[in-house]
């Protein structure tokens, strides 16, 4: 089994947008596949320039941004990465796997900014 990255083309649709997290801003800008309308390519920034977490957050982004455009949906990664509860979790609850969760890290908060934009994006296209 062949599976093909689908480059983006030299240039497109790209807009930039913050993400809240852990009480700061992250400034995230996404590439749009004019194919399919759907965000292809993210940046994120936010942290001092040259900082150890700086090129951390540059190298989630690029590796999110290969993974969308070899095909893996933004909903797959988010449910595949470190999460937690949204709310008090019970003891009896434990086990449940419908209880809300948010991120547990900025790439959390990314995959789910993309899921959403994405959900814009599609609505205003119809």
């Amino acid at each position: 089994m062949t599976i093909s990255r689908e480059r983006l083309p030299e240039r497109r649709l790209s807009f930039t947008d913050t993400i809240e997290a852990y009480n700061r801003e992250f400034t995230v800008s996404a590439g749009i596949d004019p194919a399919s309308g759907k965000i292809r390519e993210v940046f994120l920034a936010g942290e001092k320039s040259g900082s150890t977490l700086e090129h951390i957050f540059q190298d989630a982004a690029v590796v999110i941004s290969i993974a969308l455009q070899f095909g893996i949906t933004a909903e797959a990664m988010a449910r595949s990465i470190a999460r937690e509860p949204a709310e008090i979790v019970r003891p009896e609850e434990i086990d449940r796997t419908d209880l809300p969760t948010t991120p547990s890290t900025l790439i959390g908060a990314t995959l789910d900014w993309i899921i959403a934009t994405d959900a814009i994006l599609a609505g205003a296209a119809e």
